[in-house]
């Protein structure tokens, strides 16, 4: 609902103008009576939120109240008694009677999101805007808001400018066209709209494709959004256009050179987020029945990882076979736009690079809102990644997009601004879900929350948390320690509190019974198993510094033989598990197959070039692993994964 100044500062003045109105109102109500604006003008608001003012706003003229409460405006309608709050059909049947008023345009109507329920499900309301041109001084121009809830009329302005209205021009298309206050400066307001128009029929069909399909991102950056480029006319003074700033700051691009790259690495990659999100759907598809915290703690994932997967669980079917592709197409279609304001592409060049992402995104969804659905619901997990309020950003996505995609009905299409009418081939549908508004919402169980906090928080600097976060965190953690990411992010948080390593190593103890039960899942997909690799060497690394040798000969038995070939992290630390194991053995056969299984773990990691085990090169292998384990593997480690 829109929102309107407090009371003006002139409400001394509010007796005389009463005065004044009285006056006016008490001529020949056959006609209407002239408003001058240079005396008064008048708006009449219901502020159907209540809260700290009265239930009815006055703009300097005073308004009588019914015996239920509700503002009746001034009779200035030929005796017809329009209230605030009356039906929309009651007041214009009225208002279409009367002789000295001129109906400017077709009714303009449109739906505007207002806030959301307790369920996290958008409010909307239908809104319409009547507008009557005063036939005896044309500058005048009464408008009529109107919505669908309880309240009906809400809104009543007259506005006066130095031009004469004319019934159907575009000025009446686009109801927030004049300030809040109702008052328009000049024509100002007027032409930038009918220039936007033109702007915008000027464009081919693609070029308005190229405009409608990046809408979401552009508006976001307060950016042109009927013209291809952004930026159309630049600032001279500025160091840089605010498409390079958007391209070097968010993107991490710093010349053509470097966005060609990025939009080839969408094109053969498919999208930006979207290969990590299709690994996230193998996980769940692999799983079927597991919940979210045991696919992470069966497949060692990181925090992010757990916190997002509650989010694709409850998406996945509803975003179909092309998952991310409104989201990431969207995006690279902005990126290519920025490019354009950058000065890095010619708009010629541009479009060579968005027509095959048009194309797919026209061919793969059934509508705007069909598409605008989608992207909503691929926004939300990129902004669960950086730590925003997934459900804000989303209604930003709306509230953004709508005001665009009015449905003016049967207007003329030269004086309508409208995605709608944009046809969708949906060619490759395939049977996908056909969403709405409504099927992009995001609602979290209490669990997904906690873990979408934790993740939250965990991405802050330690000395940026309040303590009652730390604690909340910790706590967390530690009731969700047989999930392994918990378990370490609580192991961090020790550290993070200056404690020593044999105080930390109980918390490591503790972790370990969650890192042993992965074990058994370590099978059948790519799944991130260097944070379970990189909880064994920190471990171990804990246990050589603070002695604790019983628990070093623990850790490295504890690996077993069975997975010693998965990746090279594995293969370094059985090295020092059998290089462990001839220290104890005095058996010479013993000593000399132990040897052998390091050189063929060593010959894995390395590109050619294999060693046997007579070669010098063997015996230098084994003594560095020798002086790893007198040293401890801190250091050690880091040199042996640059190895």
């Amino acid at each position: 609902m829109d929102r309107f100044a407090r009371l003006p500062r002139r409400l001394c003045l509010l007796c005389l103008t009463c005065l004044l109105c009285q006056a006016v109102f008490a001529k020949d109500l056959s006609k209407f009576p002239e408003w001058n604006p240079e005396i008064y003008q008048t708006e009449f608001v219901l502020d159907i939120k209540g809260g700290r003012n009265e239930a009815m706003r006055m703009w300097i003229s005073r308004v009588e109240k019914d015996n239920k409460g509700d503002p009746s405006l001034p009779d200035v309608f030929g005796g017809k008694k329009i209230k605030l709050r009356d039906k929309e059909s009651d007041v214009i049947a009225k208002l279409d009677s009367l002789d000295h008023l001129e109906r400017a345009a077709a009714p303009v109507r449109w739906t505007k999101p207002v806030g959301y329920c307790e369920t996290r499900r958008i409010t909307c309301y239908h809104y319409s805007l009547h507008s009557y041109i005063l036939k005896n001084d044309p500058r005048s121009c009464i408008f009529l808001y109107f919505s669908d809830d309880e309240y009906n009329l809400e809104r009543f302005c007259l506005v006066y400018r130095a031009v004469p209205f004319k019934p159907g021009e575009e000025f009446f298309l686009y109801p927030d066209v004049y300030p809040a206050d109702g008052r328009l400066v000049g024509d100002k307001s007027v032409s930038n709209w009918k220039k936007d128009i033109a702007s915008w029929n000027a464009l081919s069909e693609y070029e308005q494709y190229f405009c409608m399909l990046s809408l979401p991102l552009i508006t976001r950056s307060c950016q042109e959004v009927f013209s291809v480029n952004p930026e159309p006319v630049q600032d001279l003074f500025a160091d840089m256009s605010e498409s390079q700033r958007i391209l070097e700051r968010d993107w991490h691009c710093h010349s053509k050179e470097d966005f060609i790259r990025m939009i080839g690495d969408l094109k053969s990659r498919k999208g930006f987020i979207a290969p990590w999100y299709e690994w996230l759907c193998e996980l769940v598809d692999y799983y079927p029945g597991k919940t979210a915290e045991e696919i992470s703690a069966l497949e060692c994932l990181e925090l992010d990882d757990t916190a997002s997967l509650f989010y694709v669980m409850q998406m996945k079917k509803k975003l179909g076979e092309y998952g991310l592709l409104a989201w990431e197409n969207s995006r690279g279609l902005a990126g290519l736009r920025w490019s354009i304001g950058a000065g890095w592409l010619t708009e010629q060049e541009a479009m060579q690079y968005a027509r095959p992402l048009i194309d797919e995104v026209l061919d793969c969804y059934d509508s705007w809102d069909d598409f605008l659905a989608h992207y909503a619901i691929g926004r939300g997990l990129d902004i669960l990644l950086k730590c925003y309020d997934i459900f804000a950003n989303q209604y930003y996505v709306f509230v953004d997009t709508l005001k665009y995609t009015r449905d003016y009905e049967s207007m003329d299409k030269t004086h309508q601004l409208s995605f709608h009418g944009i046809k969708f081939p949906a060619k490759k549908q395939n049977g996908n879900p056909v969403l709405s508004c409504n099927d992009a919402w995001y609602d979290p169980s209490e669990l997904a929350a906690k873990w979408e906090k934790a993740y939250a928080l965990s991405q802050k600097d330690f000395y940026d948390l309040q303590t009652s976060e730390i604690m909340e965190l910790e706590y967390f953690c530690g009731m969700k320690s047989k999930v392994p990411c918990a378990a370490l992010k609580r192991i961090d948080i020790c550290k993070a509190k200056g404690m020593s390593d044999k105080d930390i190593l109980p918390y490591y103890y503790m972790a370990l019974d969650s890192m042993r039960k992965i074990i058994p899942g370590k099978r059948g997909l790519n799944s991130n198993y260097k944070t379970y690799t990189n909880f064994y060497s920190a471990y171990l690394t804990k246990a050589f510094n603070a002695k604790d040798y019983n628990s070093v000969y623990v850790l490295l038995y504890d690996l077993g033989e069975e997975y010693s070939t998965r990746n090279k992290w594995l293969c370094h630390l059985y090295s020092l598990y059998y290089r462990l194991r001839m220290e104890e053995t005095k058996s010479e056969r013993k000593n000399k197959k132990f040897k052998k299984r390091i050189v063929e773990l060593a010959n894995q990691t390395r590109d050619g070039n294999y060693i046997t085990v007579e070669d010098d090169e063997a015996q230098q292998i084994v003594d560095h692993l020798g002086e790893i384990l007198r040293n401890g593997v801190t250091v050690s480690f880091n040199k042996l994964e640059g190895e």
